[in-house]
């Protein structure tokens, strides 16, 4: 499988120039051939926005936001966080999410389970299991600092925004028998970095925390595109 890796740096509440960002990213890697671009965590809105996904207006721009995405989600598999309302009408927090958009369409979201303290205050989470089968390939998605909860599927991927250091990210996948792809915001305020780890732990690439960038990995023998 050929799937890019979109890390990049989203400014708080600048929520129509973070998904032009978005868009010019998946028309490159759709330009490149991939079948798969893989977005950080909260990447619509930034990181984080705390309190204002507690308002109803503000999660409704998120929403408009995420359906301009979709209809530029042609031809390729999207994975991208987002913040994303709870099904129960009467709850106000919201799920941190990873959506996956295929042809154009939303199709799954798997929810963070692992919330801070902080995050309980606006976030809540479900009992849904967070892995899926795409091109004959069984999947486990992480989001945030979720630990997978299948640690022998084929791949793991892990969508982020914590500022939590290399070696400590890497302690999150220590038990998983398979390729970990981690991608993170980056930027002035993020000290991490996205990574592509191997099967025996071993980092394969690495990206720089301070910049943009967009790589794209070919999954079966892990090389870059």
């Amino acid at each position: 499988m050929k799937i890019a890796i979109a890390q990049q740096n989203y400014q708080l509440d600048t929520l129509g120039k973070n998904a032009t960002k978005i868009a010019k990213a998946i028309f490159e890697a759709r330009s490149k051939k991939a079948e798969l671009i893989v977005f950080p965590e909260m990447s619509i809105c930034g990181y984080s926005p705390c309190q204002s996904l507690l308002q109803e207006e503000y999660m409704d721009l998120i929403m408009q936001m995420l359906q301009r995405i979709v209809t530029e989600s042609f031809e390729i598999t999207v994975m991208i966080g987002c913040p994303t309302y709870c099904e129960d009408e009467n709850e106000s927090k919201v799920y941190d999410s990873a959506i996956l958009i295929e042809s154009g369409t939303i199709t799954r979201r798997f929810n963070k389970k692992q919330l801070s303290n902080e995050e309980l205050t606006y976030c809540i989470t479900d009992n849904e299991p967070n892995v899926f089968e795409w091109n004959k390939k069984k999947i486990a998605v992480c989001v945030g600092n979720d630990k997978p909860e299948d640690n022998n599927a084929d791949l793991t991927i892990n969508i982020a925004a914590e500022n939590t250091a290399l070696a400590d990210k890497l302690a999150q996948f220590a038990d998983c028998n398979n390729t970990v792809i981690s991608v993170r915001q980056c930027g002035e305020n993020f000290s991490g970095s996205s990574f592509v780890r191997d099967k025996s732990g071993s980092i394969v690439k690495e990206l720089s925390h301070e910049n943009d960038e967009l790589v794209i990995i070919e999954t079966e023998s892990l090389s870059l595109i």
